[in-house]
């Protein structure tokens, strides 16, 4: 039985494969690479409890026929899902990155390429380039992740069905130059009932295939621990270095507190310097013990 509706990641794997993967008129093969991508992508435990292409959720042959005939017909709109390339994208005519932006998309490809190995679409290259321009004196780990809200929210209107979601949280913290004094910002929007776009991936084996279109929200996404929504399981090392120095840690926090407001740069940055230092013997002499 063939799915009514398609899913983003789906979506824009098809165009993907199609538009950059050499697979446009084939949807056998398209279809083949997709099951192989959802078959790659499983744990070990996922692969016991699952029948490689029989899983309910994954996509069948006749939709990707359906929707590769739209993306041929013109049906939905996927030149900005075309791979970046330079010069060829940057221009005045309508889908292009203006060339006083040129900088900041290639800027936008190094860094994709560089830091995640991999080549990104126009619709985010143009992303990137907007939030540069708007966000000066940021550096691309924070522009990034504000690229990728404003594209993912891009690809999900192109789904059939699908509501965009919405940015007026991110166009307004862009316009008000919010990053002077969040804390303002984030009270004002919170009355106003404005929240930051949240990307709704429930990381099921298909959807860790966004990962590609969406590499640096994946990043931060497995490193929230697991019991706040998000992927990172602590290991049991980690959690009892994580004691040990809240341990050591608390007796000078609680000093702190103590103390009064007198206190100058050097000698903050002394008693700091100090405190690391302990921390790291009382460590060492730890693990010693303990081998």
């Amino acid at each position: 039985m063939v799915r009514n509706s398609i899913n983003t990641v789906d979506f824009v794997r098809i165009a993907d494969l199609a538009l950059n993967g050499g697979l446009a008129g084939r949807p056998q093969a398209v279809t083949n690479q997709l099951c192989q991508d959802f078959v790659d992508v499983l744990t070990d435990e996922e692969s016991n409890r699952l029948l490689p292409c029989k899983h309910e959720s994954h996509i069948k042959k006749p939709t990707v026929e359906k929707y590769m005939r739209l993306i041929k017909e013109g049906g939905i709109a996927v030149s900005d899902l075309l791979e970046f390339e330079w010069p060829r994208d940057i221009g005045s005519e309508r889908g292009q990155v203006p060339p006083e932006r040129e900088r900041y998309a290639l800027d936008c490809v190094g860094y994709y390429v560089t830091e995640w190995d991999t080549k990104p679409m126009l619709g985010l290259v143009q992303r990137f380039a907007q939030v540069v321009f708007a966000s000066p004196g940021w550096d691309n780990t924070e522009r990034a992740p504000m690229a990728e809200r404003l594209w993912y929210a891009d690809l999900v209107e192109k789904v059939p069905n699908q509501e965009r979601p919405s940015t007026k949280w991110e166009e307004l913290y862009l316009a008000t130059k919010a990053w002077n004094d969040p804390d303002k910002f984030d009270a004002w929007a919170e009355e106003q009932g404005i929240s930051r776009l949240t990307i709704s991936l429930p990381m099921s084996p298909s959807d860790r295939l966004f990962s590609r279109f969406l590499p640096q929200w994946l990043w931060g996404y497995k490193s929230i621990p697991v019991e706040l929504g998000g992927e990172h399981v602590i290991r049991e090392e980690e959690q009892q270095q994580s004691e040990t120095t809240r341990a050591i840690g608390q007796p000078f926090i609680d000093q702190e507190k103590e103390e009064t407001d007198d206190t100058t740069l050097e000698d903050i940055q002394r008693e700091l310097e100090g405190y690391v230092s302990d921390v790291e013997k009382q460590l060492e002499a730890g693990g010693a013990e303990n081998r």
